[in-house]
């Protein structure tokens, strides 16, 4: 270890021939960390005037594994007439700036023997990827903060039991039959205009054509949404072949006929296998999905039509039977993964027996582990919650 005296004659010294070195700019990550330790114990042993151990750690530093070569690829290690020893506390300090300063695209490293070269002559060093360099702790407890989500929502009773008071629905989930010709959003609209809280949000969108099961959850528990989303779900039905409509359901007219009587029920179960498991689906032309920031239902409504990518969607049943009074009919029982529309599921099956065929009737009997029987229908659940926010009857005492 060098003396007082030594450090300064070498400070000196190197003021004096314009050796400069600089660092700036670190990205946090394990690899250079563990150089800079090593690097500090080599340089503080170094004797005043040594340029070939400093020289060595430099061209080690520069061409380690974590660290690769600038815009160019590579990264010339300068050549430095005078070494300048360096104290552990430095490269502590160093170090420390390096963990605090996070999300930096790139280090740079800057050599200089001259003030003309401070100026111009500059090592860039491309940082490791950003998936290798960990959170810092300041980063890991705001992402420990955002994922945080309230305790799941409770689940208002079936009917006709309600929450034992209005506090309740701060953090609530109610399933709703939703009746046809209602939008997912009308029940969140008359539900929230029923309890006079803003927060009100559904779990999944069904049809205005169809019926059946919505969530829809309230107060804080409209962060779980995604939660009840992403289970699976089963629905019931009827399409009808020969028949084809632009929206690929009963809700717009029919555009195309085709012949459907010379297909058989085993034909109709060749075709249905093939809509089983892990298939890509391509939605339709009438869905809320965004093209170029677009919606497609409203570029349907112009009368244009784009190209849309096939999604990943899952089918674990399709059970399907043809109607006793109507062998046009066809209906069925699908569990399916969320995604799924059950409309081009109707559409795609029609083409694969060589006909034309589009949704007749929809119904959501099941979301995860909620089913449809235990659900209220949104006219009485609203009567009751205004009824309850009022103050005309009490809640009936929980068993």
């Amino acid at each position: 270890p060098l003396d007082d005296s030594q450090r300064r004659r070498s400070s000196s010294s190197a003021r004096r021939s314009g050796m400069l070195l600089q660092t700036y700019c670190f990205a946090s990550s394990s690899s250079i960390s563990a150089l800079l330790r090593a690097s500090a114990a080599q340089l503080y042993s170094l004797p005043c005037g040594r340029s070939a151990g400093l020289g060595r750690i430099v061209t080690a530093m520069s061409s380690a594994a974590a660290i690769n070569g600038g815009a160019r690829g590579t990264a010339s290690t300068p050549r430095l007439r005078h070494s300048t020893p360096t104290c552990p506390s430095t490269l502590r300090d160093a170090q420390y700036r390096a963990s605090s300063r996070l999300g930096s695209p790139c280090r740079t490293l800057r050599f200089a023997t001259s003030a003309a070269s401070i100026r111009s002559r500059r090592v860039t060093v491309a940082a490791t990827s950003a998936a290798s360099m960990g959170p810092s702790p300041a980063q890991q407890q705001q992402q420990q903060r955002k994922k945080k989500l309230p305790p799941l929502p409770c689940r208002v009773p079936p009917p006709p039991t309600l929450p034992p008071n209005m506090e309740t629905w701060q953090n609530a989930m109610v399933l709703i039959d939703k009746p046809q010709e209602w939008t997912s959003f009308d029940l969140c609209g008359k539900l929230r205009g029923a309890l006079k809280i803003k927060k009100v949000g559904h779990a999944g969108t069904l049809d205005p054509m169809a019926t059946g099961l919505v969530i829809v959850c309230v107060g804080k528990g409209t962060k779980h949404v995604d939660t009840f989303m992403a289970q699976e779900k089963e629905y019931t039905g009827s399409l009808r072949l020969g028949e084809s409509t632009p929206s690929y359901d009963k809700e717009s007219a029919v555009d195309a006929t085709s012949p459907w009587e010379h297909i058989t029920d085993a034909e109709l179960l060749v075709a249905r296998d093939r809509f089983l498991g892990d298939i890509h689906q391509v939605p339709p032309m009438f869905s809320a999905i965004k093209i170029k920031g677009a919606k497609l239902y409203e570029l349907a409504r112009k009368g244009e039509s784009v190209d849309r990518p096939a999604r990943a969607v899952s089918v674990s049943k399709f059970d399907i039977w043809r109607d006793e009074d109507d062998a046009q009919n066809v209906n069925f029982r699908v569990v399916c993964s969320k995604g799924t529309y059950i409309r081009s599921l109707a559409h795609d099956l029609g083409h694969a027996v060589g006909t034309h065929a589009h949704l007749t009737a929809l119904r959501r009997e099941r979301i995860g582990e909620f089913t449809v029987g235990d659900a209220w229908g949104i006219v009485e659940l609203a009567e009751a919650v205004r009824a309850q926010r009022l103050g005309d009857i009490a809640p009936p005492k929980a068993a």
